[in-house]
């Protein structure tokens, strides 16, 4: 794709989830401008041994190549990890102002009058995270409660709350089932639904963005305001179990075991635990054994699901051989 785009004088973005293939791509003498979107980029940890840190002899082009690469993360960065060639953009140099903002609108397909796109502005404080999340939403809520929304709202936050209150109000089961398994994972799958008994999920609904082979990420804006709404209970316990089960079976015991725990299933949790540590002690993590090893020890922590911190980069890239 890079030469053929090399060959009609275009630049080339390509957005990728996989950092193997990132470094592929910044290996590569291309021909034409580009650049690598890499979202994500908060799983590059100094504890993790399978990605370099800094990052820039792994993902980073060498000088004077054709290629710029963004990395996106939900987290903030070191600005030393970049090394001399790269800069990183906080909060305070990527909020939109108010022909940003009715751009976005206008992008994701939003007819809002000029005021509510203004009063969007104000309360979210320009976050383009938290405006496109507001601005989807008022598709399923309606003018006048997203207006009502804006004019109670003591800020982003509260803001996105009552609208998800609002949104919730007119799920179907299967979207609850949804949005409860994706807090947990990170991402969700069409076939995690149907093990639980559920159809598919609405795909025009603002909660998602869309991956590959029928994979779904929960849009990161939405996941505080769900857990202050406690959706995860959206699962029961036998729920839970039941989608463990089939995790295991695929071979995901390491996400398997969160759940066991969550669900009170004890002796599944023990035997997802064995295998997991089994996997760990052949790649020779064992820090990741001994980590195991202090969270069976410690055990649930009632009311909290385990699981709810996931990232979904880490989840999307283990689940992608599981659909």
């Amino acid at each position: 794709m890079l030469r053929a785009a090399a060959t009609s004088g275009f630049a080339l973005v390509v957005s990728a989830w996989n950092f193997s293939v990132a470094g592929q791509l910044a290996g590569s003498p291309l021909g034409c401008r580009a650049a690598s979107v890499l979202e994500g980029a908060e799983h590059l940890i100094r504890e993790s041994p399978a990605q370099p840190d800094p990052v820039v002899p792994g993902l980073l082009p060498g000088p004077g190549e054709d290629l710029d690469v963004m990395l996106i993360a939900f987290a903030a960065w070191d600005p030393g990890r970049l090394g001399r060639r790269g800069q990183v953009l906080g909060p305070g140099q990527l909020r939109l102002d108010a022909r940003g903002a009715a751009l976005m609108a206008e992008t994701i397909g939003v007819n809002l009058p000029d005021a509510a796109i203004r009063g969007g502005l104000s309360v979210t404080g320009g976050a383009a995270g938290a405006l496109r999340a507001a601005f989807s939403a008022s598709t399923v809520v309606g003018r006048a409660a997203f207006g009502a929304a804006l004019a109670g709202a003591a800020g982003p936050g509260d803001l996105l709350t009552r609208l998800v209150r609002g949104m919730l109000a007119r799920a179907r089961e299967e979207t609850r089932a949804a949005l409860a398994g994706a807090l947990r994972l990170g991402v969700w799958h069409r076939d995690l639904g149907a093990v639980l008994g559920h159809g598919p999920a609405g795909r025009d609904e603002p909660w998602w963005l869309e991956l590959a082979d029928g994979w779904r990420q929960l849009i990161p804006a939405w996941r505080a305001p769900l857990r202050s709404l406690e959706i995860a209970a959206a699962l029961d316990p036998a729920s839970l179990t039941v989608l463990a089960d089939h995790l295991a079976r695929r071979g995901a015991a390491d996400i398997a075991l969160d759940l066991y725990l969550e669900a009170g299933q004890t002796r599944r949790a023990l035997d997802a635990a064995a295998t997991l540590a089994g996997d760990l002690a052949r790649g020779g993590c064992w820090s990741a054994i001994t980590q195991l090893a202090q969270d069976m020890t410690a055990g649930h922590h009632p009311g909290r699901p385990r699981g709810q911190d996931a990232q979904p980069e880490a989840t999307s890239m283990r689940f992608s051989s599981l659909a």
